[in-house]
């Protein structure tokens, strides 16, 4: 007796190709599923940070982050990709990298650069730090006048007790009344704690000086 199969030889041929393509298929999905669950545990939640990877959009980035800046959100980077601290007052960041914080949350272990590390205030002789008129009569007064580069703040003393509070990197003051020669003092810092640069000026008092 001889039995045929219903389906034809195509159905064994398909059957025998499904067979073969499983048992491939099988150690390769067994050896992708851990690697992936790696790569995403190896993904953390870090909020202000930007990393390189992640501006250059190898890793999702969300809450605002773009290319060079922070953003208000987190950021989902990879443990060890690079990131930079917050910025010190004149701009300055240096770079770190990614750790695991623990529960999903990383962090970036770059510190800020102190302040110290920004360049010194600029202040050009002669129109950087100027008194109009330079020259008073008794119980005259001049208007000081300054303007520093590279600065974020600075104070005026005058050996007479003069002082100033603190200042916005360039502009203009009275002297008030002065009643003797007067020597005054810029100082600019360009950063709390940074560098800082001086300039001196003086203010004559002159008996016989009349103002035209």
């Amino acid at each position: 007796m001889t039995f045929k199969n219903p389906r034809g030889k195509g159905s064994i041929f398909t059957a025998i190709i499904t067979v073969v393509v499983l048992v491939i298929l099988a150690p390769l999905t067994l050896g992708i599923g851990p690697l992936l669950g790696a790569i995403v545990s190896d993904l953390v939640f870090v909020g202000g940070v930007v990393g390189a990877e992640c501006a250059a959009g190898l890793y999702g980035c969300g809450g605002g982050g773009g290319g060079g800046g922070g953003g208000g959100g987190g950021q989902q980077v990879a443990v060890g990709s690079t990131c930079s601290s917050a910025a010190n007052a004149c701009g300055q960041t240096n770079l770190g990298t990614v750790i695991n914080s623990g529960n999903g949350q990383g962090s970036c272990n770059a510190t800020v650069p102190p302040n110290s590390q920004c360049p010194a205030p600029n202040i050009i002789a002669g129109n950087g730090f100027y008194a109009t008129p330079s020259t008073v009569g008794p119980n005259g007064s001049a208007t000081l006048t300054w303007n520093a580069s590279n600065s974020t703040d600075c104070v005026i003393n005058g050996d007479n007790g003069f002082a100033s509070a603190a200042l916005n990197p360039s502009g203009s003051i009275s002297t008030g009344v002065v009643s003797q020669s007067t020597t005054f003092t810029l100082t600019c810092e360009n950063g709390s704690g940074g560098s800082s640069t001086s300039a001196s000026i003086r203010v004559i008092v002159n008996p016989q000086y009349e103002e035209i």
